[in-house]
């Protein structure tokens, strides 16, 4: 089984996206007889996948959404956060940004939980796009809204540094009702 799988991963990066299909559906019908969730959901992330690169993001949309499903069921938390990400990504190419960003939202705190940094970073990567995508300022309650409890944010911004007491630099963000506008680590 996983040779198909491996397989038709191949077939994706060469391009032969018929090719891959054609793995990922033999894949799909032994893990289904078997019974084994969690290579079922990462075949049907497979699909999700060649279906994104060839363009056809409803129908990668659905196979995304069966993936989740068992994901979850089964408690399998890193390929849920990865394929919340996947389905935000659909929902941002096809301009429905609030969608979203309402996956995007749900894959962070489970890429925090479970450690893995570089989901985290791509997850906060997707948000900030989003955000700059429905034209919101860079405040700080923002900031702090489509971060969460990150531990590491890397931001492309203004600031100032203060190389005698580097903890009173500060980042120049929009002003907000309840924040000046700067982001100082006091």
């Amino acid at each position: 089984m996983a040779t198909l799988g491996n397989l038709g991963n191949i077939a994706v990066l060469h391009g032969n996206y018929e090719e891959a299909l054609g793995y990922f559906e033999e894949t799909l019908l032994m893990v289904q007889r078997s019974g084994v969730r969690k290579i079922e959901s990462l075949t049907l992330g497979g699909y999700g996948d060649v279906h994104h690169q060839m363009g056809l993001d409803e129908v990668a949309l659905e196979y995304y959404l069966q993936a989740l499903e068992i994901q979850q069921e089964i408690g399998y938390h890193m390929g849920e956060a990865g394929t919340l990400n996947n389905i935000g990504s659909i929902y941002k190419d096809l301009s429905l940004y609030e969608q979203a960003l309402e996956y995007f939202h749900q894959a962070l705190p489970i890429w925090q939980e479970i450690g893995n940094k570089e989901g985290e970073a791509s997850t906060l990567q997707n948000l900030g796009e989003i955000l700059e995508l429905l034209g919101k300022d860079a405040s700080e309650a923002l900031l702090h809204e489509a971060t969460g409890n990150a531990g590491i944010v890397h931001l492309a911004a203004h600031g100032s540094f203060n190389q005698k007491a580097p903890l009173f630099s500060r980042l120049w963000l929009t002003p907000g009702e309840e924040h000046d506008g700067y982001l100082t680590s006091m």
